[in-house]
This record gives C-alpha cells, sequence and structure tokens, in this order.
C-alpha cells in the first residue's frame, strides 16, 4: 500500500515534467512561438521599409515621365550623358 501511494504522485509529477517540457521547449511551445513573434516583427519592419522605398521610386518614375529637366539630371548624373556643344574636363 505505501509503494502505490509513492508511486502514483512520481507518475502525476512526471506527467506534469512532461507537459510543461513540452509546453515551453516543444515543436509549437513558448519558446518557438516567441521566435516567430520576433520574425513576423522582423518581416513587418522590412514590408514598411519596401513599401517607403517603393513610394520614392514610383516619385521617382513620374518625374521622369513629366519632367524635362530631372530627366536631364538623370542622364547625366547616372549615365554620364553630356550636350553637343559641351566638353568635359577629367581632373585627377
Amino acid at each position: 500500500m505505501a509503494s502505490k501511494k509513492i508511486f502514483l504522485p512520481l507518475v502525476l509529477g512526471a506527467l506534469l515534467a512532461l507537459f510543461i517540457g513540452l509546453t515551453i521547449f516543444g515543436d509549437n511551445g513558448l519558446l518557438h512561438l516567441a521566435g516567430m513573434n520576433q520574425e513576423i516583427h522582423r518581416i513587418e519592419n522590412n514590408i514598411r521599409k519596401l513599401e517607403t522605398e517603393n513610394e520614392q521610386l514610383k516619385r521617382i518614375v513620374l518625374l521622369l515621365q513629366r519632367d524635362n529637366r530631372y530627366q536631364e539630371f538623370m542622364c547625366r548624373q547616372e549615365l554620364g550623358m553630356v550636350r553637343k556643344d559641351e566638353k568635359i574636363f577629367v581632373f585627377k
């Protein structure tokens, strides 16, 4: 009878320990959930950065479509283009 009194609490304690271990460390446990939440925040921040960059690129596209001075500026800046009557001097 004494062994049954000791056995039952040990079994219940072992089951409780297993349940707590799986809740914290299991594949869908609290540690996994915390890591997934961090990943969600990282991805959301990346989305916000990309949306901002996308808006900036849309503005540049509109300027390139509508503003001749901006087109000329970009051709000079990005492509190194010059007018026919201009001379280029390169200093070292």
